[in-house]
């Protein structure tokens, strides 16, 4: 079973109201102006930039550009994803146990070419399209991860000399 639940493209101007959902987020905004109101929180999002909402947190989108909102929209499902491949800090991330709010990244690492890779793998529908799609997967929230703030690695060695 993928861990993927959807995968599309979009370019309607749609407003929606605050809500959540129980599978991961992810918005890959490749031209548009948006607020994103999570916690009485706003983040800012513009052309090129992506971001993941872990799982049940609350959110709502604003357009702030009528004329452009061309995005790719992903839900990763954290149950599914955890059967296929664990890690205790991408799950943490999807599930919203580290931080409950978007994690949101300007594209210096080739979000949106691992992206492509996912949607490419997904329409495949062969024997090895959920094991290869899962990797894809982890690729892509392994380079969130690394590129965030909010994860940062424990600089303290266990073992002093």
């Amino acid at each position: 079973m993928n861990c993927i639940e959807h995968f599309c493209y979009y370019n309607d101007i749609t407003d929606y109201p605050e809500d959540y959902h129980t599978s991961c987020e992810v918005v890959y905004l490749y031209n548009g102006d948006i607020t994103i109101v999570c916690n009485n929180k706003e983040f800012h999002m513009t052309s090129k930039m992506v971001y993941v909402m872990p799982s049940c947190v609350k959110h709502r989108i604003i357009i702030n550009d009528r004329e452009r909102y061309e995005r790719l929209l992903m839900f990763i499902n954290p149950w599914t994803n955890a059967r296929t491949f664990y890690s205790e800090i991408i799950q943490n991330m999807l599930m919203g146990f580290i931080v409950k709010e978007p994690i949101l990244l300007k594209d210096t690492f080739g979000a949106g070419e691992i992206l492509e890779k996912i949607g490419n793998e997904i329409t495949k529908q062969d024997a090895l399209c959920d094991e290869v799609t899962a990797g894809i997967v982890t690729e892509f929230l392994a380079a969130m991860i690394r590129n965030s703030n909010f994860f940062k690695p424990n600089t303290e060695s266990q073992n002093h000399v």
